[in-house]
C-alpha cells in the first residue's frame, strides 16, 4: 500500500476548543472521537493493513478499505441514539459496523452522518467501523474529470469522524430564518425542527404524555449585549417516530448581523418534558436580510456592494486538509484585508469556516463544484439526477448556516444553451425548496437572459477588464437589472513575475493595474458587485497554460502566494484602497519584447545549414529545383535508383524536422496564454497531455529540442508505414525509395524559415485579420506537403493515384480517428468539444 498511495497527515491535529455548535456538543449530548489511527489496506486484497492517521488523504485513484475499533457501553446503546458523523469523504464511500452494510454514500465532500442501528452494536468490546472507499473522478462525479482551474483533488477521509451520543428522544435538523421589519426595528424568528422519538420501551408513553414536551430556546448575542429568554412553546407530537415543529417568535431590537457589524446570536434550544431538559441544542444564529432586486443588492435593507474575493483553501501539499488554525487564519486575512464577502468556489467548504465568516464578517457564497459542463451531459437524465442527489445531501448539511447568502449552481455555463438554462432553472428550484438561500450560477457568455429561479447572474473576467466588456455588461444588465448582475470571478493570471511596469501583461504589476481599475470602476456602483479571483494562489490536478508552468500545477493567480507570506502588489493595491492607506503607485514602465531571441537564433542556424547545402554542390540544387517544381520527375528518378545524396538528404531531414519545430514552437509560444486552447486540451481529460503541452509552451528551447527529435520520429514512423503497403503491391520498393521520397517530398518546409523567425512577433502584433491568414496558410501550406507525399507514394510504387488517396484516407482516418475515439470513449472527448464550440 505505502508503495503505491502515499498518505499525507496533519501534524500534531487536535480539535479545537470552543465549537459545541460544530459537534454538537451540549449537556445532554457527547461525542466520541475517531480521529486518530485507522488501519487501512488496498480493497480485495489480504495484505496487512498499514497504519494512517485521520484525517489524511492521499494521492491517485484507488479503492481502500478503513477500519477503526471503538467500545461502547450498556448506557450508551440503550439509552441514546448514536449518530457517526464524517466531515468529509471523498469521493464515494461504503459503510458497515460489525460486518452489516448500514449505509452508502455516493459522492462529495459534504459532510453527512448516519443512525447507528443499535442491533448490531456490542456492549463492552470493540464494535468494528468499516469504510470501503473508492477515489475516481470521472464523466459522471461532481466535479467532473475535465475541470478547469479547479484545486488539486484528494482521496480519503480528510475531515473530522465522530460518534454523537444524543438522547433517544431528541431534535433534529434545526434551521432558523429571519424576517427583519426595518422599519418597526422588530424581527420575526421562525423555527423549525424535527422531534425524533426513538424510545423503543413503550409507544404508550407518546400517547400519555404527548401534552407534555415543549420548546425553549436562549438567544445570546456574541457581544454580550443581549440575553433573551423566547417563550416557552409546548408541541404534541405525531404518532410517527417524527414530528416536524414549526414555531414564530417576535423579537424586538434585533442585533442585525453585516459584515461591518458581525454580531450573532448563541441559540441554545432545549426540549423539555414536565419541565425537564430531555436534550439540548447549540445553533449559531445571525438576524440577517438578504435580498435580490432590478435595481439593487439589497443587504439589511440597504443598496450593498459586494467587494469579496474567491477562496480556494490550499494548505501546502496538503491541499485542502488543514487545521482548525490555518482556517482562521486564512479567514482573518480575507477579512483584514478589506473584503466584505468571500465565494467558497469550485470546493465545499469545511463547516468551520462558515462559523468563522459569521465571526468575522463575510458574507457567504457557497455553490454545488462544478464548471463547463458539456451539454449532453447538462441533458442527461441520470447525470442530472446525480446531480440532484448531490445537491440534497449539500443543502441538507449547510441550510442552517444563515450566514450564507446565496448558494450557486456552479461556473462555466452558457446562458445561450437550453441544456444549461433547463439544468440551472431545476437546480435552483430545489435551493428554493429546501432552503432560504438566494440563487447564483456564474456565466462564461455574456449574453444573459433571464432563468426561473434564478436571482443572480454571474459573469466570468478571465484576463479581461470590465472595459473590454462594458458594451455586453449593459446589455446583461438592461435585460436582468443592475441588482441581478455581479462579477462572479475575474480572473488575471501571472505567467512573467516582475517588471518595470504594467504595459508588460501578465505580470504582477499588470495584475495590480487590472484589480485597481475593477475597483476604480465600482466608485459608481456599475451592478451588484464583484468576486477577485482569488485570494491565495494555489495549485490543481492539470497544469496550467495560461497562468505559466510549474511542477506542481500552481496557478498563479492570487493575491497572495501558496506559502501564504509573498503578499503581490496587487494584494498592496486592493488592501490601500479598501482601508483608505497611503496609495500604492504601480509603475508604467515600458514594454519590453517578449519574442525569444532564441526563436531568431535557431531559424538564422537553419537558414545557414540550409544555405551550406545549396552551395555544397551542383547536383543538390539541382535536386531541390527538380523536387521542389517538378516532382514527378524527379520521385521517377527515386523509383528508378537515379543518384541522390543519402548524407545530403539527411542532412536535409535535420533542417526539415528544425523548422517544423521551429513553426510549431512559434504557435505553441503564442497560445500559452489562449484560455480556450487550454480548454481544448483539458477536453482530452489526460493531465499528461496538458503538462506536455504547457512544459513545450513555456520553455521554447525544450520545445525546439523535443519537436525537432519528435518530428525525426513522425518522419521514420511515416516511411514505416509506407513500407507496410509497400509489401501489398506487384512492384518492390525499396526502403531507401521510400526514405528519399518522404524527406524530400517536405522540401517545401525550408521556405518557412523566415516565417518560423518572425511568426509569433506577427501573430503578437494582433494585426487585423492578419492572424487568420496567416492560419489559412499554413494549413494550405500543410495540404500542399500531403499531396506531394502522396504524389511520391503512387509513383514509386507504380500504381493508379486515387488507390493511394484513398487507402492513406482510410489509414488517416484509422490512426487519428481510433485515437479520438479512444478519448471520446474514455474522456468522452467530443462532448467537452461540442462545448467549446459552442
Amino acid at each position: 500500500l505505502q508503495a503505491q498511495i502515499i498518505f499525507k497527515e496533519l501534524p500534531q491535529y487536535k480539535l479545537p476548543v470552543n465549537t459545541s455548535d460544530l459537534f454538537d456538543i451540549s449537556q445532554t449530548r457527547s461525542i466520541i472521537n475517531l480521529n486518530g489511527n485507522w488501519q487501512v489496506k488496498p480493497s480485495g486484497s489480504d495484505s496487512k493493513p498499514v497504519n494512517v492517521s485521520v484525517p489524511s488523504e492521499f494521492d491517485g485513484n484507488g479503492s481502500l478499505i478503513f477500519e477503526k475499533s471503538f467500545t461502547l457501553n450498556d448506557n450508551e446503546i440503550n439509552n441514546h441514539t448514536l449518530i457517526l458523523h464524517f466531515l468529509g469523504v471523498n469521493y464515494s464511500a461504503e459503510f458497515s459496523v460489525n460486518n452489516n452494510i448500514i449505509y452508502r454514500h455516493l459522492g462529495g465532500t459534504f459532510p453527512f452522518s448516519f443512525e447507528l442501528p443499535k442491533d448490531i452494536l456490542k456492549s463492552g468490546a470493540d464494535n468494528t467501523l468499516r469504510v470501503k472507499l473508492s477515489y475516481k473522478l470521472s464523466e459522471g462525479t461532481i466535479p467532473l474529470k475535465q475541470r478547469i482551474y479547479f484545486p488539486k483533488n484528494f482521496g480519503g477521509i480528510f475531515r473530522d469522524v465522530f460518534i454523537s451520543i444524543v438522547p433517544n428522544t431528541y431534535l433534529n435538523d434545526i434551521d432558523f430564518t429571519t424576517n427583519i421589519d426595518f422599519k418597526n426595528n422588530t424581527a420575526r424568528l421562525k423555527y423549525s425542527s424535527k422531534f425524533i422519538f426513538n424510545n423503543s420501551q413503550s409507544n404508550a408513553d407518546t400517547l400519555t404524555n404527548k401534552k407534555n414536551y415543549s420548546i425553549k430556546i436562549n438567544l445570546k448575542s456574541s457581544d454580550g449585549r443581549q440575553n433573551i429568554n423566547l417563550p416557552v412553546k409546548d408541541f404534541i407530537p405525531g404518532k410517527n417516530i417524527s414530528t416536524v415543529i414549526n414555531n414564530t417568535y417576535k423579537i424586538f431590537n434585533p442585533i442585525v448581523w453585516s459584515p461591518d457589524n458581525p454580531v450573532f446570536y448563541s441559540a441554545t434550544i432545549q426540549l423539555l418534558k414536565n419541565k425537564e431538559i430531555i436534550d439540548e441544542v447549540k445553533q449559531n444564529v445571525s438576524m440577517l436580510s438578504v435580498k435580490s432586486g432590478k435595481n439593487g443588492f439589497v443587504v439589511n435593507d440597504r443598496n450593498f456592494q459586494i467587494k469579496g474575493v474567491t477562496y480556494l483553501p490550499e494548505f501546502g501539499d496538503r491541499g485542502a486538509m488543514a487545521s482548525y488554525k490555518e482556517m482562521e487564519d486564512d479567514i482573518k486575512t480575507i477579512k483584514q484585508t478589506g473584503f466584505n464577502a468571500v465565494r467558497f468556489s469550485k470546493s465545499i467548504p469545511h463547516p468551520y469556516f462558515l462559523e468563522l465568516s459569521r465571526k468575522y464578517g463575510l458574507l457567504v457564497f457557497i455553490e454545488l463544484p462544478l464548471n463547463y459542463i458539456p451539454p449532453h451531459f447538462a441533458s442527461d437524465i441520470n447525470y442530472s439526477t446525480n446531480i440532484e442527489v448531490y445537491l440534497k445531501g449539500y443543502l441538507e448539511e449547510y441550510k442552517k448556516y444563515n450566514v450564507v447568502a446565496a448558494f450557486g449552481l456552479g461556473s462555466g455555463y452558457n446562458a445561450n444553451l437550453d441544456s444549461h438554462t433547463s439544468l440551472i432553472s431545476n437546480l435552483a428550484g430545489i435551493v428554493k425548496t429546501e432552503t432560504s438561500f438566494l440563487t447564483y450560477a456564474s456565466f462564461s457568455n455574456l449574453n444573459l437572459k433571464q432563468i426561473n429561479n434564478l436571482d443572480l447572474y454571474g459573469i466570468e473576467l478571465f484576463n479581461e477588464s470590465i472595459a473590454d466588456k462594458r458594451n455586453e455588461i449593459e446589455k446583461s444588465i438592461s435585460t436582468l437589472g443592475k441588482g441581478k448582475v455581479f462579477i462572479s470571478e475575474a480572473t488575471y493570471t501571472v505567467n512573467a513575475g516582475r517588471s518595470n511596469g504594467y504595459t508588460n501583461p501578465f505580470t504582477f504589476e499588470a495584475q495590480a493595474k487590472y484589480f485597481e481599475d475593477l475597483i476604480s470602476a465600482y466608485k459608481k456602483p456599475v451592478n451588484s458587485g464583484y468576486f477577485i479571483n482569488s485570494m491565495f494562489d494555489y495549485t490543481g490536478d492539470y497544469a496550467s497554460l495560461s497562468s505559466g508552468y510549474s511542477d506542481n500545477n500552481k496557478y498563479n493567480i492570487g493575491l497572495i502566494g501558496i506559502d501564504k507570506k509573498y503578499k503581490t502588489m496587487a494584494y498592496k493595491v486592493i488592501y490601500s484602497k479598501f482601508r483608505n492607506t497611503e496609495k500604492v503607485t504601480i509603475p508604467i514602465g515600458s514594454k519590453t519584447d517578449q519574442a525569444p531571441m532564441l526563436f531568431i537564433v535557431f531559424g538564422l542556424i537553419l537558414a545557414l545549414g540550409m544555405g551550406v547545402l545549396v552551395n555544397s554542390g551542383r547536383k543538390f540544387r539541382e535536386d531541390s529545383s527538380r523536387a521542389l517544381l517538378r516532382p514527378y520527375n524527379f520521385f521517377a528518378d527515386v523509383r528508378d535508383q537515379r543518384m541522390i545524396s543519402g548524407f545530403h538528404t539527411g542532412l536535409l531531414a535535420l533542417i526539415l524536422a528544425g523548422t517544423g519545430s521551429l513553426l510549431i514552437s512559434n504557435l505553441l509560444f503564442y497560445f500559452k496564454t489562449n484560455f480556450n486552447f487550454e480548454r481544448l486540451l483539458i477536453s482530452f481529460g489526460s493531465p499528461g497531455i496538458i503538462k506536455t503541452v504547457s512544459s513545450l509552451s513555456w520553455y521554447p528551447l525544450m520545445s525546439i529540442i523535443w519537436l525537432t527529435l519528435f518530428t525525426i520520429i513522425f518522419l521514420v514512423l511515416i516511411m514505416g508505414i509506407i513500407k507496410l503497403f509497400s509489401l501489398f503491391i506487384k512492384t518492390r520498393v525499396f526502403f531507401s525509395s521510400i526514405y528519399f521520397t518522404v524527406i524530400w517530398s517536405f522540401l517545401p518546409l525550408v521556405l518557412l524559415i523566415p516565417v518560423g523567425i518572425v511568426l509569433f512577433r506577427v501573430l503578437n502584433a494582433e494585426i487585423a485579420n492578419l492572424n487568420t491568414y496567416l492560419y489559412i496558410f499554413i494549413f494550405v501550406f500543410f495540404l500542399w506537403m500531403v499531396h506531394r507525399i502522396l504524389k511520391g507514394i503512387y509513383v514509386i510504387f507504380d500504381v493508379n493515384s486515387g488507390k493511394v488517396y484513398f487507402y492513406s484516407f482510410l489509414t488517416f482516418i484509422a490512426i487519428f480517428g481510433g485515437i479520438l475515439l479512444y478519448y471520446q470513449l474514455k474522456f468522452s472527448f467530443f462532448y467537452f468539444l461540442a462545448l467549446l464550440f459552442n
